[in-house]
């Protein structure tokens, strides 16, 4: 009887599957003036919700991904959603485990994964996605999250420094705003506590988006800031550009400034690269996306 249930509630579980997908592929020529198509990236997301009358109690995410970064820290930042959500009851917190996006700074609300243009994440993190449990909700006007990783760093290896992640914010129609607080501890390196404090804000003045982020923090010491704005043309085309500036006393790496372009008509993208002011390295990228 149990089995015969199951058959018959198939299809309502089927129904309730939201399945989407992208399809990253770009063009790019290198300093070498060479010429090279890559399929950057593609994926395949399932997505189930469980709702009875009260709302959403259960969300499962999972994804299956392909990308020609498979070996490099760029695909573990952008690639791998596997989690639960249970929702708690209206006003209640909500529990994620998983592997999911980390809730620190934009990334909370902007992922970045399948665009030509960076957030601060990759060089004052070393983080985006992460294996553990958060705890996120609200409180009267403010939003909260709160999470428990297990840990992935660049600057550490075995990667196990077990993040702890809190931001609180707004989150309104009129803008969205946040504070977050970053603190790890380095196991092989001896360190001692990394710790990150940042401010992210997104403001949609219409008809552009504006994005911004600034972070600091030590163990390796750093700071810095990223700019984004998003902007229409015409004709249902929209473009986005990037300024970022960062710098890490621990690497000596010296102030650079990347300013990026993107523009996009339906699925197709066009962005120029230039890597730093103190880098001449120029790379012309012309990237396909496509999202079902």
């Amino acid at each position: 009887m149990k089995f015969l249930a199951l058959i018959l509630s198939l299809p309502l579980i089927m129904f309730a599957m939201d399945i989407s997908g992208a399809i990253d592929a770009r063009l790019e020529k290198t300093s070498g003036q060479d010429i090279m198509f890559m399929l950057h990236g593609a994926e395949v997301n399932f997505r189930y919700t469980y709702a009875n009358l009260t709302g959403d109690r259960l969300i499962l995410a999972f994804q299956i991904p392909y990308s020609s970064d498979w070996k490099t820290d760029m695909f573990l930042y952008h690639y791998g959603d596997a989690y639960m959500i249970v929702k708690g009851a209206l006003g209640k917190p909500n529990l994620k485990v998983g592997r999911f996006d980390i809730p620190f700074g934009l990334i909370k609300n902007f992922d970045s994964h399948t665009t030509l243009l960076p957030q601060l994440f990759d060089r004052g993190l070393g983080l985006k996605k992460d294996i553990g449990a958060q705890v996120f909700g609200y409180y009267r006007m403010l939003v909260y999250d709160l999470s428990f990783t297990q840990g992935f760093n660049r600057w550490d290896n075995p990667r196990n420094d077990h993040p702890i992640i809190a931001r609180v914010g707004l989150d309104n129609d009129a803008i969205k705003l946040g504070i977050s607080y970053y603190n790890s501890t380095h196991v092989m390196t001896g360190m001692g506590e990394m710790r990150r404090v940042g401010l992210d804000i997104e403001k949609n003045i219409n008809p552009l988006i504006l994005r911004g982020e600034a972070m600091l923090g030590d163990n390796p010491s750093g700071k810095g800031f990223n700019l984004m704005i998003d902007f229409p043309f015409f004709f249902g085309i929209e473009g986005r550009g990037s300024g970022s500036l960062w710098k890490d006393s621990e690497t000596y790496q010296s102030y650079g400034i990347e300013l990026r372009k993107e523009i996009s008509f339906m699925t197709i993208g066009l962005g120029l690269l230039r890597e730093k002011m103190t880098d001449t390295k120029t790379e012309a990228v012309l990237q396909t996306i496509i999202k079902i």
